[in-house]
């Protein structure tokens, strides 16, 4: 396995069933394997169903992102992990690139869109704008990308020690670790 996407989610039972579709459509190779961690979902995600991967946490606590970012790459099975929030959608285009990849890091760009009701993903300017997308985005093709939004080599991820949660914000200890401990490893943007 070449590729692990790993997204967190709590409480987005409408976004999963957009997402499930949407990458059934993308017809991934079978190098790809996409897990959901259920984070305490009230009611709880319902399991696995084919290719995409259902996982829950079991943790009592509210929203552990952390956890279950963790938890995702620890039953992962890919070379390499994408970590990736449920409301960045990925082209296939992206995908095709982290498969030809063969770095330590690499950080996403991003561009909007919207998944509509049939999974389909969306770029118009004017269905964005009816969503609420402000005109100072629209302008713009690609954006940069979030701190929480990455493909990392899975044993350097287990090296870095994953995710720890330092106060309310567990990603902010995590890019911490990248910007004072591996200023030297190669990150590559698409």
């Amino acid at each position: 396995m070449k590729l692990s996407i790993i997204t967190p989610i709590l409480n987005s039972h409408e976004i999963v069933r957009r997402l499930v579709l949407y990458y059934q459509k993308l017809k991934l190779p079978d190098d790809v394997e996409i897990i959901f961690m259920d984070d305490g979902s009230d009611p709880p995600l319902e399991d696995s169903t084919g290719t995409v991967k259902i996982y829950h946490t079991n943790d009592d606590r509210p929203w552990t992102e952390h956890i279950a970012r963790n938890k995702g790459a620890e039953l992962a099975s890919g070379e390499y992990l994408f970590m990736i929030d449920a409301d960045y959608i990925i082209p296939l285009e992206t995908i095709e690139s982290i498969l030809k990849f063969n770095g330590d890091k690499m950080d996403i760009k991003r561009r909007f869109g919207i998944l509509n009701e049939n999974g389909e993903l969306v770029y118009k300017r004017k269905v964005l704008k009816k969503w609420g997308l402000k005109e100072k985005y629209l302008r713009s093709r690609f954006f940069k990308g979030h701190r929480s939004q990455f493909v990392i080599r899975r044993k350097l991820f287990r090296k870095m020690g994953g995710y720890r949660k330092f106060g309310r914000e567990s990603s902010s200890a995590w890019w911490w670790c990248w910007s004072t401990i591996l200023p030297e490893m190669e990150t590559v943007g698409i």
